[in-house]
């Protein structure tokens, strides 16, 4: 089963922190991986190109909150596979962005625009970031708080049975 974990909030409340998240999604190799590789990436609720996604992330949080209650900016998840689940997906970019797009659809239901990117490398296999504005376009709420955290599980719940649902289309099991 994919595990869905919470990265550090830490650094996610000065002014360009969307920015340097989104930044850091749409990167491609890093020094912790050469070969890293970027699959596809998109968002929902926002445009598909980088520097637009900032500016109307900023955009929703301005509008729904003043400078000084926005606190946290930003947060970012990572969904990673087992080797097994990414075989799945070896050579089939149209499946893997399918299910990217359907895995974001659970960010953006709860009110929050999010920006996605699927990797590949050697030492961390295949993994997708999602980072979303932590400000709520549906009424101006954080995203940080102890229900959201208590929800992870659920997004990766979700997440996992729709990785279900692919596998039993392609005659493959989830190994537990």
């Amino acid at each position: 089963m994919g595990r869905l974990i919470l990265t550090s909030k830490k650094g996610y409340t000065n002014e360009d922190a969307v920015g340097n998240v989104i930044n850091y999604l749409y990167r491609a190799a890093t020094k912790e991986d050469p070969t890293e590789k970027i699959l596809c990436f998109g968002g929902l609720g926002v445009s598909q190109e980088p520097d637009s996604m900032v500016a109307q992330i900023t955009y929703v949080q301005m509008a729904c909150r003043s400078p000084s209650t926005i606190g946290t900016r930003t947060f970012h998840e990572i969904f990673t596979f087992t080797p097994e689940e990414a075989e799945l997906f070896r050579n089939r970019y149209d499946l893997l962005s399918r299910f990217t797009m359907e895995s974001a659809y659970v960010y953006y239901s709860m009110g929050h625009q999010i920006a996605y990117a699927v990797h590949y490398g050697k030492v961390f296999g295949l993994h997708i970031h999602f980072a979303g504005n932590a400000v709520s376009f549906y009424d101006g709420s954080k995203w940080y708080n102890n229900e959201m955290k208590l929800k992870l599980m659920e997004r990766e719940q979700y997440m996992n049975q729709i990785l279900e649902h692919y596998m039993a289309e392609s005659g493959k099991e989830i190994i537990l």
